[in-house]
């Protein structure tokens, strides 16, 4: 029988643990309850159960009353403690350390505003994972304190990074000069009189496979919207006397991009060079042609000839 079973009415308690105490008790009895009564109260001092379930209240205790020594390790659970019931300026400072909190136990609602500051937060206490999508906003960053070394060095080698503007998230650009240059694997032949689109069958580089060696090889197709720098190049292998032209297609249209000379009779071969900015929109392609009117065949120099697009813009 535990003492805090005992009735605060002397009455009430007739019986100690089945030992009869009532009025006119063997006398027997009284010896066996003496003795339980010991037993008992040593019982209740080695479990610390002096005290019923609920029996103290806040009330019931003075200023101070209980000290820290006089409470059990891992005693006061968060099921023993009301809504509100522990106050800051009952809280010693520095007492509330990361190992003292159960995952998620501090919620936001529980946090006074603008009461963690950085002054209180440990190196690298706040982890990625633990910020809200969205949560960190302009507002809530101080002037001047994101600098340079808090930026993680994340990028891609030939990228820009380009402002969105106002409030706008930035936006990554691949760096201009990039391109094609192809030149023809073999010496093509032209004849007289005749406007012939010419073949490139070796590429010296191609940064964007722009052009294939085998399938439409009089092609570059470009990939993105831009604007391009266009040069080319075409040797013709002859000393006979004639005009010589080379001209730009675009999507299987003639321009107005051509560059055309007249030779006499000479000892040198004939070579015509054309270069143009051009506005392109992904998926249009380029082809070169050229002319002669010698009234002959003639074979071009290959390593002499040469069809390049780079993009600037």
């Amino acid at each position: 029988m535990a003492i805090t079973d005992y009735s605060t009415t002397p009455a009430n308690n007739s019986t100690i643990s089945g030992t009869d105490i009532s009025e006119g008790c063997a006398p027997g009895g009284v010896n066996d309850a003496i003795r339980q009564l010991m037993a008992d109260i040593a019982t209740a001092l080695a479990a610390g159960s002096f005290v019923a379930t609920g029996g103290i209240s806040a009330e019931k205790l003075a200023t101070d009353a209980v000290e820290t020594a006089k409470i059990k390790d891992a005693n006061v659970t968060a099921a023993k403690l009301a809504t509100d019931a522990v106050e800051t300026a009952k809280i010693k400072d520095a007492s509330v350390t990361a190992a003292k909190l159960a995952t998620d136990a501090v919620e936001t609602a529980k946090i006074k505003d603008a009461s963690v500051t950085a002054a209180k937060l440990a190196t690298d206490a706040v982890e990625t994972a633990k910020i809200k999508d969205a949560s960190v906003t302009a507002a809530k960053i101080a002037a001047n304190v994101v600098d340079v070394t808090k930026l993680a060095r994340e990028g891609t080698a030939g990228y820009a990074l380009l402002s969105g503007g106002a409030n706008a998230d930035p936006a990554y650009t691949e760096l201009f000069g990039y391109g094609t240059s192809v030149v023809p694997s073999t010496a093509q032949s032209v004849s007289s009189g005749v406007t012939t689109k010419l073949n490139f069958g070796s590429e010296e580089f191609d940064d964007k496979s722009w052009h294939d060696n085998s399938l439409n090889n009089q092609r570059i197709t470009v990939s993105e919207t831009g604007r391009y720098l266009v040069n080319t190049t075409v040797c013709f292998n002859t000393v006979a006397a004639g005009e010589f032209t080379v001209m730009l297609y675009k999507n299987n249209s003639s321009t107005n991009y051509l560059a055309r000379i007249a030779m006499p009779s000479g000892n040198s071969d004939r070579t015509v060079s054309l270069s143009a900015v051009m506005d392109l929109t992904a998926s249009d392609y380029l082809e070169v042609a050229c002319y002669q009117n010698t009234g002959s065949q003639i074979a071009l120099f290959a390593s002499r000839t040469r069809f390049q697009v780079i993009r600037i813009k």
